[in-house]
């Protein structure tokens, strides 16, 4: 959490610094730009000025050879120089050549004329809105700021006074001030926002952080074994989902454990039931066949005949449990998928009452059903529905003793078609219900041997999981017990 904490820190110092550097780049470009601006809005006319005082006093302008009277001129230019020394003035043939410039230096560039143009035409609609920069003639590649107006010789277009408002020893003056005010105003005001934004910041990511390790230390809690350690929630935001999330995870895990616990015992379960179902017919089988091979000549047909039918029920008894262990195991793994088709269930009643109703009167039992001519079709496994009603149907039969009753009927809803299947036995305790549709559950009969290792309800329950239903119990002690399920209709 430290290292988090010291990363963050890092970071937000780094981001900082960065938007401190930028914030003075663009304010000290933003006020330039506001200079320049302003500087050539209030000189606009500066040029025209000048234009207006040669044209007063400088008589003629131009000598009789066409040359420019040009120590008039450079009189009026230096005199204006003299009121502002930070300028510097050319006089521009129609071309842009220059004919005459101060202060003198060296031999200065023809100028383009495009930008003056603009900027007259501007000047004169009084439309100039931001800066407009010319040629800088002394700077090959620079752009300064400039007043341009135009003058006339006998009433003829002869050029044009061009009037940089930024000479070079303003710019160099200008740019000596302009970097020592900005590194002070600006450091000052850079590192006093640093100061106060770092402040901030730290004291937020510390808020944060100290979040975090509670979550840090709840979670390490539940690592050493803690299972009951979650985070409290006490308001919104992303940590709280980081907490909710793992609150939840928590409680799975928890719920996971205990389904493993309880699959392990149901393992342990499974290792003693199946060991004593298998055990007792394969003792029976063995006792027999032993018993036949030493009693090979003393034995009549009749009680030969007796042995090996024993040893053929317990062999259909051991086949009966290993088909069931192997079906329950695919339905779990969920290695049987149904094949879904219309089905339907009163036909389906039909024939399985017609297989039960010899065995039922075998064992004294009264098979009724309550089955409508016309239900509804409903979507199923016809197979595996078949199933669940010899399964249920058998574990009835086991349960009601002779002279007793075991039911079907079938029920339609506004979408569905229950099937209900009693019997008038003992019922179940209460303290069995719980877990009846657990594998391995046995139940005791007094009126049945129905020890076994109870797969036949545990195979239902997932039968009807695969088509979206379950199975429902009601049962009342020395009354009976009804087994109930839903199948939907077709749409």
């Amino acid at each position: 959490m430290n290292s988090l904490f010291l990363k963050i820190v890092c970071t937000l110092l780094l981001l900082l610094m960065i938007v401190g550097a930028a914030y003075v780049y663009i304010t000290a470009s933003s006020v330039d730009i506001y200079f320049h601006e302003t500087n050539q809005k209030i000189n606009a006319n500066l040029a025209q000025l000048i234009v207006d005082d040669i044209m007063d006093e400088v008589d003629p302008m131009f000598l009789a050879d066409g040359s420019i009277n040009e120590p008039a001129i450079k009189a009026i230019a230096g005199e204006a120089m003299a009121y502002n020394p930070l300028i510097e003035i050319y006089l521009l043939d129609t071309d842009g050549k220059t004919i005459s410039y101060m202060p003198q230096g060296q031999e200065v560039p023809k100028i383009n004329l495009s930008k003056i143009e603009e900027f007259l035409e501007k000047r004169d609609n009084n439309s100039i809105h931001g800066c407009i920069t010319g040629e800088d003639p002394r700077t090959p590649g620079a752009r300064r700021v400039f007043s341009a107006a135009k003058f006339f010789d006998k009433g003829a277009h002869a050029g044009y006074v061009y009037v940089v408002l930024a000479s070079q020893a303003f710019v160099s003056a200008k740019q000596d001030f302009f970097t020592s005010a900005v590194v002070r105003v600006g450091s000052r005001t850079v590192l006093l926002t640093l100061i106060s934004a770092f402040a901030i910041g730290l004291l937020a990511f510390w808020y944060l952080t100290k979040n975090l390790a509670l979550i840090k230390r709840q979670v390490q809690r539940f690592r050493g074994g803690d299972m009951n350690a979650r985070i409290k929630i006490n308001d919104g935001g992303e940590l709280t989902e980081v907490a909710t999330s793992f609150n939840e995870m928590a409680d799975t895990i928890v719920a996971n454990i205990e389904e493993l616990k309880n699959t392990e015992k149901l393992r342990r379960e499974l290792i003693a039931n199946v060991s004593h179902d298998l055990r007792t017919p394969l003792a029976v089988i063995h006792g027999y066949i032993e018993t036949m091979q030493i009693k090979h000549d003393q034995l009549d047909a009749e009680e030969r005949e007796n042995y090996l039918g024993i040893i053929l029920g317990s062999t259909e008894r051991l086949e009966k449990l290993v088909s069931e262990l192997f079906e329950l195991s695919k339905l779990e793994a969920r290695q049987v998928k149904p094949h879904l088709e219309p089905l339907y269930v009163n036909e389906l009643i039909q024939d399985t009452y017609k297989r039960y109703n010899g065995l039922a009167a075998e064992r004294g039992i009264s098979l009724e059903t309550n089955v409508p001519q016309q239900v509804s079709p409903v979507i199923a496994d016809i197979s595996l529905i078949e199933r669940v009603l010899q399964n249920l149907l058998d574990n009835a039969f086991k349960f009601t003793p002779e002279g007793g009753v075991v039911a079907i009927a079938i029920s339609e809803q506004e979408d569905q078609v229950s099937v209900n299947i009693s019997d008038s036995g003992e019922g179940i305790p209460e303290d069995e219900v719980e877990g009846i549709f657990d594998r391995f559950t046995s139940r005791k009969s007094e009126h049945y041997n129905s020890e076994g290792a109870g797969l036949g309800l545990a195979i239902v329950r997932k039968i009807l999981e695969l088509h979206q239903s379950d199975i429902r119990l009601e049962t009342e002690l020395n009354r009976g017990t009804t087994f109930s399920f839903s199948l939907a209709k077709i749409k």
